[in-house]
Formats: C-alpha cells, sequence, structure tokens
C-alpha cells in the first residue's frame, strides 16, 4: 500500500502533527483497556443494525463493504468508520493508543490518515444518505460522541458486570459526581444515586456547554426541555416531547418517573431516570445508563412500527430530543 505523506497530508488541508496529536489524545481514548473482546465492543458500540453481515464482511478482509455497510445502518462518522478497519488490521494495538514513542509510529498514523483519505471518504461521497437501511439519518457529530462515551463507560463497567463500589469503579463514579455536577461523592456512597450525575457527565465530555441543565437530579433536566418545548424555544438544544409524539433517536434521552402521580406536565421535582438511547433498529432501542444494577447498564426497549416507545417494563413519560 502507498501511505500518503506529509506533504499530501498537508495538501489535503491538515497540519501533520497536529492530526496525529488529535488522533492519539481524543480519537483513541476509549481504547485504553485493552478489551480482549475487541472486534465485538467495536462493532456494538456503534453499529448496532446489520451487526452479523458487517462483522462478516470485516473478517473476511472486505473493506469497502465494510464501510458501505456501516454506512447504511447511518453511520457517517468518518473516524469511527477509519478505527474499525484499522484497528481490524492491527488487532496486536488493542488497547493501545498511537504514541510518537512507537518505532512504527509514522506508519501506523499515515496508513490511518490513508485509510480515511482513500477508502472511507470517497465512499461517503459515493453513498447517497437515501440508501440508509435504518431509514434514519445519520446523527450530529455531538450525538456520535453521546452515544461514543456512553459505550465506553458501559465497556468500562465491563458491560454491567462490574459494580459501583468496586476497584477502579468507585472513582469513576465519583469522576461523574465531581466532573458532571461538582458534588464530592464516589461510588462508595451506595445509597445516593448517582445516574443523574453520569448523564451530566457525558453530557459535559460529549460537549454540551451551557446548553444542557446539568443536574444531580433528572428531573431538572427533564423540566428544563419540557419547558423549552412547550415555549417553542428556538435556540433550545434539548426538548421534552411525549412518548406517543415523537421516535426516540440515537443520542436522545428516554425517561421514566420513580413516584406515582408524575406526569409530563408535573412542574415540581419528583424522583425519576434517564437513559442515553444509543442504537435503533426495528421493533428495539437500545439504551444506556448510569446506576442500574448498580453499574453502568444497556438494556433493549420495545418501539412500535413508527419507532415511538411502547416499551412498558417502566412508567416512560418524556423523550428528550437533542437537537444539537
Amino acid at each position: 500500500m502507498a501511505y500518503l505523506t506529509e506533504e499530501d497530508i498537508r495538501t489535503d488541508a491538515l497540519d501533520f502533527e497536529d492530526e496525529l496529536d488529535w488522533l492519539e489524545d481524543d480519537e483513541l481514548d476509549w481504547f485504553e483497556d485493552g478489551d480482549q473482546d475487541w472486534l465485538d465492543d467495536e462493532l456494538e458500540r456503534f453499529i448496532a443494525p446489520l451487526y452479523n453481515k458487517i462483522k462478516s464482511a470485516l473478517l473476511q478482509g472486505k473493506e469497502a463493504l465494510t464501510i458501505r455497510l456501516a454506512i447504511g445502518t447511518g453511520n457517517r462518522d468518518e473516524n469511527q468508520l477509519t478505527n474499525l478497519i484499522f484497528f481490524n488490521r492491527h488487532p496486536e494495538r488493542q488497547g493501545q493508543k498511537l504514541s510518537p514513542k512507537d518505532a512504527n509510529f509514522q506508519a501506523l498514523s499515515r496508513e490511518w490518515l490513508d485509510i480515511r483519505n482513500q477508502l472511507v471518504r470517497p465512499l461517503l461521497k459515493q453513498i447517497s444518505p437515501t440508501t440508509v437501511t435504518t431509514g434514519s439519518s445519520a446523527a450530529s457529530r455531538f450525538k456520535q460522541r453521546l452515544k461514543d462515551i456512553a459505550f465506553q463507560e458501559h465497556l468500562f463497567f465491563d458491560k454491567g458486570k462490574k459494580k459501583e463500589h468496586q476497584q477502579g469503579a468507585w472513582q469513576r463514579v465519583g469522576q461523574y459526581w465531581k466532573e458532571g455536577v461538582g458534588q464530592n461523592l464516589d461510588g462508595r456512597d451506595r445509597n445516593v444515586p448517582w445516574s443523574a450525575a453520569f448523564i451530566s457527565w457525558v453530557m459535559r465530555k460529549a460537549g454540551a456547554g451551557n446548553r444542557f441543565k446539568y443536574s444531580a437530579s433528572h428531573s431538572v433536566y427533564i423540566r428544563d426541555a419540557i419547558k423549552k418545548r412547550k415555549q417553542n424555544d428556538p435556540s433550545a438544544a434539548f426538548k421534552g416531547y411525549r412518548p406517543q409524539e415523537v421516535a426516540p433517536q440515537v443520542g436522545d434521552l428516554v425517561c421514566y418517573a420513580r413516584a406515582a402521580n408524575v406526569n409530563y406536565d408535573t412542574t415540581s421535582s419528583y424522583p425519576s431516570h434517564c437513559d442515553i438511547v444509543v442504537a435503533k433498529r426495528s421493533g428495539k432501542i437500545d439504551v444506556i445508563g448510569g446506576n442500574v444494577s448498580d453499574s453502568v447498564t444497556k438494556r433493549t426497549l420495545n418501539v412500535n412500527s413508527q419507532g415511538k416507545l411502547t416499551d412498558s417494563s417502566r412508567p416512560w413519560f418524556v423523550v428528550i430530543k437533542t437537537l444539537l
């Protein structure tokens, strides 16, 4: 394979060193734990629809077909698509960031750029959005990051097997509290629910800025989103709808009440819970939430033929649409 030269990269309006710094610090952060089931986790992370077909194409080395199928799920994130091919070519690098200290750093980083520029980008240009097999449009960059971070934390908690009080986990919960809502608690404070701190932390990490109502109580940002929807606030980044009104998409939140007599129009504070939608397919959505079974857990909910939430496992009463 002919690698891109540094001049090629500059011609492509990219500064080579800045590009590699960004690749090391941002795109590959979530590979830090060396998960032995990397391929399954990466596929599950962002291309749950068409999973088996994509996995089969990837294992057979059919890279162009792999990218086409992944694009067919609605994914348009060129960096995620590039990572999918790169780490399948280099399974020995599972759990490792690209580092200038690596003997073959330049060759590997140029290969990554070559995959993106010579394979992924041309295919993204060729395929019309009308070919998306799931019927949903590509998520925004913010929604992609929201989903990625949620999956990252799900993997960190060993897909729900690692519990809040265990070594490593209680410190992570402490990050959710401190960085998410500014409180000095951690996973050893087992009588204090941390699910809203988790949502707030994920929102901050994804880059919501001052557009999200961060709180240790879900009802604070739920009521804010509903209020902005009722006011038809054109600047709102999050708006709350009744489940029968809208179909939740990847990057949206679905929420249920933990108390009786709570409904969409309740304006006082109330106990509740929200999960992040991370995948959607016919009749189902996958959601990830914190403090579910004392971990970060993924579960599957039922939707109808229109994609609207019909799941009866919880009293779902609001869908918060992410408009970023």
